[in-house]
């Protein structure tokens, strides 16, 4: 699906279900930027992180609070193989979006400390905001 009808896709999606979606004239590419953006805290951040497994070359989605690092280590145990960051191309070629602009798909026990999390909104200069409860559907 081209980029710009899965965006459409999403933003409709997030319209017809009353999510507060922003987008900005600067980037919310990091948790940092977005933070910083919509004036919360980096914690409150849902970011999306695609791995590619070092074998099979599948993706892996994690999803974490802007404020943790993400142990590859135990991530390779959970998944069988050992991995690695996705690159842009991978990305892109597995989710439709950009890096900085992934949507999450399921949360760290991080978030759940907050009554609300921001999101990737399918650019690197958008967001919208979820409870941690609330779950996020494909839309492709």
């Amino acid at each position: 699906m081209e980029f710009y009808n899965l965006v459409k896709e999403n933003l409709e999606y997030l319209s017809k279900n009353n999510y507060e979606f922003k987008k900005f004239s600067k980037s919310t590419r990091t948790s940092k930027e977005a933070a910083d953006a919509i004036g919360c805290d980096v914690t409150q951040i849902g970011k999306s992180i695609i791995f590619k497994g070092e074998n099979s070359e599948k993706p892996y989605l994690v999803i974490a609070s802007g404020k943790n690092r993400i142990n590859e280590a135990e991530i390779s145990k959970i998944v069988g193989e050992p991995i690695k960051k996705g690159d842009a191309e991978f990305v892109k070629e597995k989710t439709g979006y950009i890096i900085g602009g992934v949507p999450p798909f399921g949360h760290d026990e991080d978030l759940f400390d907050y009554n609300e999390i921001w999101c990737a909104g399918g650019t690197p200069f958008s967001v919208f905001k979820i409870s941690p409860e609330e779950k996020i559907i494909n839309v492709k």
